[in-house]
């Protein structure tokens, strides 16, 4: 169970820090700020992995 909370809370995270990478990087395509526009597209990528991550906790939690 307690491996069900963490995937959970790691899909919610990196979920939490797509839809914030995302609205960095267009913020920064607006203001002409390449360098909030890369923080932007970093911050997606650390969410997609934190969801891959919470993701491959869950399958992992059905499998026992």
């Amino acid at each position: 169970m307690a491996d069900s909370s963490k995937s959970i809370k790691n899909k919610l995270s990196g979920l939490t820090d797509k839809v914030a990478g995302e609205a960095k990087e267009q913020y920064g395509k607006i203001s002409e700020d390449r360098k909030t526009v890369v923080e932007g597209k970093r911050q997606k990528v650390k969410g997609q992995e934190e969801e891959t991550y919470g993701k491959a906790l869950e399958d992992h939690d059905q499998d026992r």
